[in-house]
């Protein structure tokens, strides 16, 4: 009897405690599914292929831009021939909304590009369709000047050249303007317009024009330096500041020559108030971008008395 009894009870512990050993497998077996489905929930899919635009410069470049909502850091990986992927930016922020690559193959005549979101466990998701860009051939590295207009000014002497498709402007011909809008140059950006003046300050003296003033001098003026155009030295400085809704900065020049002052600005306007407009804000590159096309403007700028 006392034989029966301990064999029931051994069986009976036996039997408890493969239960809770199948109870404890299935709880890790639950905790790891869990693990593994929150691992993978918070890794979101770029629904969209990138948008890619190539564009020819001092240094060309390929301007990236995606769904940066989705996530907080994103993988960038770049082929020229789609099985090579080379990742070209690792966690690369949300807060820089675009992407820009200078140092593709220079050889290269097609560039692919697709993007991966990373999570919190440091996982990728899956790759975003693919997006392509040609690279066009550059011939010849001469500046094409079929596409560029001359302006003389006869009375002040001087001349400078702009392109065919910049809107240019002759108030008097003592202010003359070449301007850029928002709808061309950089659209669905916080950039209002840019601007290269050509002002005659008859009034001011050789002194007067030498010391450059600001309208509002606590708002970000840069010191005077010298920057020599075509020969002739001008007095450099700039300044920046707020108003109504914008955001300005200015590249002034000065010089003064046969008699007047000539004041040359270039300057850039970007919207301060993006709510409701559905605008993003451009990033460095898109900005300098703009800067170049005004500098290249100035750079032709010659006296011609």
């Amino acid at each position: 009897m006392k034989n029966n009894q301990y064999i029931r009870q051994t069986q009976y512990k036996k039997g408890f405690a493969s239960v809770i050993l199948i109870g404890a497998v299935i709880l890790l077996v639950a905790i790891g599914g869990y693990f593994a489905w929150s691992k993978k929930a918070n890794n979101v899919v770029i629904q969209l292929a990138p948008a890619v635009t190539y564009y020819v410069g001092e240094k060309p470049y390929v301007q990236i831009i995606w769904d940066y909502s989705v996530a907080d850091y994103f993988n960038i990986y770049r082929s020229t021939d789609q099985k090579d992927w080379q990742i070209i930016s690792e966690k690369y922020p949300q807060s820089a909304h675009a992407a820009v690559d200078y140092d593709f193959p220079k050889d290269a005549t097609i560039l692919y590009y697709r993007i991966t979101t990373i999570d919190k466990y440091n996982k990728e998701s899956t790759p975003t369709e693919v997006a392509s860009v040609k690279i066009p051939i550059l011939t010849s590295p001469q500046t094409n000047t079929s596409n560029l207009k001359t302006y003389t000014n006869e009375k002040y002497g001087y001349e400078f050249s702009y392109l065919l498709d910049e809107k240019f402007y002759v108030n008097n011909e003592a202010e003359i303007f070449v301007s850029y809008d928002n709808k061309i140059l950089m659209p669905k950006t916080d950039f209002g317009s840019a601007q290269f003046y050509v002002n005659i300050l008859s009034s001011k003296t050789e002194t007067e024009c030498r010391a450059i003033t600001y309208s509002n001098p606590v708002s970000g003026e840069r010191p005077p330096g010298k920057k020599i155009i075509n020969g002739v030295t001008f007095v450099e400085g700039g300044d920046s500041g707020a108003a109504a809704g914008t955001f300005v900065q200015e590249k002034i020049y000065r010089a003064f020559y046969n008699g007047n002052c000539y004041d040359l600005i270039e300057r850039l306007n970007t919207f301060n108030d993006l709510q409701g407009l559905g605008l993003r804000i451009m990033n460095q590159f898109e900005e300098q971008t703009i800067w170049n096309k005004l500098d290249k403007i100035l750079s032709t700028f010659k006296f011609t008395k």
